[in-house]
């Protein structure tokens, strides 16, 4: 069977329990859809409760272009 993903064969197929308990974190970790800046971006929140770009969702292609819709800033 070939698989055509970028989602790394550890998260799909079972090697051991520890792949297990990092699915377990990364399933309480939540993310929310927000405009910021005119376009929509999903963003969630970092350790020091600031809120953190981690997607663009915006069709715009100005959005991919602008600095600071970046993933990873930080938002005021």
């Amino acid at each position: 069977m070939i698989l055509y993903t970028i989602v790394p064969d550890e998260s799909i197929f079972n090697y051991d329990n520890s792949i297990n308990n990092s699915n377990e974190a990364l399933s309480n970790f939540t993310t929310m859809e927000i405009k910021y800046m005119g376009e929509k971006v999903e963003v969630y929140k970092s350790n020091n409760n600031k809120y953190v770009i981690g997607r663009v969702l915006s069709t715009s292609l100005s959005a991919y272009l602008n600095p600071k819709l970046q993933p990873g800033t930080e938002l005021d």
